[in-house]
């Protein structure tokens, strides 16, 4: 059901039809597919092909982190990282950037690297942040 609803959302070898693909990841989502509900919160986040709902993309991202998601705690991280539709909140942003990165989620690696590197008032962590 992601694949397919992947396709149906690029228009990849079949006509795109984005509430296809929704009605799909909603499918795979009901059988606890976390890739499902991150996609289809990335979807909420951005406002693509849906109403742009943060609060809609927070709940799908948080239940896919309790399926041990890493893209979803990298993408949540961004979030209030950025301060996207809710509060900064950087402690959280790091503490979901560490998370992904447990689970070898390179890109969370990278931004934890940039928020050690140049962000001011951020405590260097214990480790040497060159490794990230």
């Amino acid at each position: 059901m992601l694949n397919l609803a992947e396709l149906y959302l690029v228009g990849k070898t079949v006509k795109k039809k984005p509430e296809k693909a929704i009605q799909l990841y909603k499918r795979a989502i009901d059988l606890g597919n976390s890739n499902a509900m991150n996609s289809l919160a990335l979807m909420y986040e951005n406002g693509e092909d849906v109403e742009k709902n943060i609060p809609k993309a927070i709940q799908l991202y948080e239940r896919a982190i309790e399926l041990g998601n890493s893209d979803a705690m990298y993408n949540l991280a961004l979030i209030y990282d950025n301060g996207e539709g809710v509060e900064k909140n950087l402690p959280k942003a790091i503490q979901l950037y560490e998370r992904a990165i447990d689970l070898e989620n390179s890109d969370a690696m990278y931004n934890l690297a940039l928020i050690y590197e140049y962000r001011e008032g951020v405590e260097e962590n214990r480790v040497n942040r060159k490794s990230w």
